[in-house]
């Protein structure tokens, strides 16, 4: 997987930009546990979510997508996600991937209320 790929070039310049949307879509395997994989080497999150049509129409026979929806709408388990990066201790830079400025502000919305004072905008 991405671990094995990653570990080829074992430098802490080196690390992954983990994609919430694109991961759960390419259902090469579960997300999440391959996010606990590489959690160690996470220095970026897009921050994606998928709505529930799509992810119908497309998990499994596309890696990713430039479409989205707002963060919070769709299907992925962003308290699942918050959880498995907690343990880091270290910043962690996470930015929201939408079609819209309005699915950008409800997604910024949502994940400050779903991180608490986990989340510090810039």
């Amino acid at each position: 997987g991405l671990l094995k790929i990653v570990d080829l070039v074992p430098s802490p310049w080196i690390g992954v930009n983990w994609d919430t949307g694109n991961a759960y879509l390419a259902a090469a395997e579960d997300p999440y546990e391959a996010l606990e994989r590489v959690r160690d080497r996470v220095l970026h999150v897009h921050a994606k979510d998928i709505s529930y049509s799509h992810s119908e129409a497309e998990r499994g026979k596309v890696t990713g997508t430039p479409v989205g929806c707002a963060c919070g709408e769709g299907v992925v388990d962003w308290e699942r996600v918050l959880r498995i990066l907690d343990p880091l201790d270290r910043e962690l830079f996470l930015s929201v991937e939408c079609g819209t400025i309005d699915e950008a502000e409800r997604s910024l919305a949502y994940l400050t209320k779903t991180a608490g004072n986990r989340l510090i905008q810039n």
